[in-house]
């Protein structure tokens, strides 16, 4: 039916940013809505709300340098980006623009501005990523999932709602099914989470308490992920593990039953 409204959903390429554009997606659509989703070519790679048809790849680029060609070499992507975002918008006609962060949602948030169509960016962090920071003045609204990100910027707070990360609707599903109690014959499941300013902070501060951590699992090895090489093996009924290069951040547990656990 194209009567019903487009919205207009931006984010960058990885799933810090997709999955909540993923989740406002499903609930625009159970209210009636269309939605399209403007991203990089990384966003190819993840199934889910958005299949290939309902996505716009524009060009866009990170800031990866301060020397003046990786400048204009990044100028120069968002300026090809802003122009295909504008025909994007020209041709799509969305009746608002929702912005979750990374810099891909820049060309299509000023293409946005510059042609009168409302705006919003959403944040999932404490403090406001480079992207939206850049957005933050020139858009209609802006959505935290915490509260007191922009309290020392009055300006900003006014138009600032405190909603929440939204979530997709397998997590929530996942969240509904009763906890399970560790069963002492079953493997042990270790959940590790970390992600965009805290993800270093993760890999530095839990491998070292985990690394006298055993299981009776069957015969086990661990294996460094960066380096894809063997770096220490148990005996028959018992894993343990350990860095052995002080550069192998990354570690990957495996035994007989099929078992595979990323440390780090």
């Amino acid at each position: 039916m194209p009567n019903r409204p487009l919205i207009m959903l931006a984010a960058g390429g990885t799933g810090g940013h997709l999955f909540p554009a993923e989740a406002l997606g499903v609930a625009l659509m159970k209210r009636g809505a269309r939605v399209r989703l403007v991203t990089d070519s990384r966003a190819v790679r993840y199934s889910g709300l958005f299949s290939r048809d309902m996505m716009d790849v524009v060009p866009s680029e990170t800031v990866r340098g301060r020397t003046p060609w990786a400048l204009a070499r990044t100028a120069a992507m968002l300026a090809a980006g802003g122009a295909m975002a504008l025909a994007l918008l020209l041709r799509q006609k969305p009746k608002a623009v929702v912005g979750f962060g990374g810099y891909p949602t820049l060309p299509p948030l000023l293409a946005a501005k510059l042609l009168g169509i409302p705006t919003v960016i959403h944040d999932s962090n404490a403090v406001l990523g480079r992207a939206n920071r850049l957005l933050s003045t020139r858009v209609s609204a802006i959505a935290t999932s915490l509260p007191g990100v922009l309290d020392r910027d009055p300006a900003l707070a006014e138009k600032n709602t405190v909603t929440g990360t939204p979530m997709r609707p397998a997590i929530l599903a996942a969240a509904a099914v009763p906890y399970a109690s560790p069963d002492t014959t079953g493997p042990l499941r270790l959940l590790v989470t970390g992600g965009s300013q805290g993800a270093r902070v993760m890999a530095d501060i839990v491998p070292p308490p985990l690394s006298g951590w055993s299981r009776h699992c069957g015969a086990g090895s661990v294996w460094c992920s960066r380096c894809a090489k063997k770096t220490w093996c148990g005996c028959a009924r018992s894993m343990t593990g350990s860095r052995s290069k002080p550069n192998s951040r990354r570690s990957s547990w495996t035994c007989r039953r099929g078992w595979r656990r990323r440390i780090w």
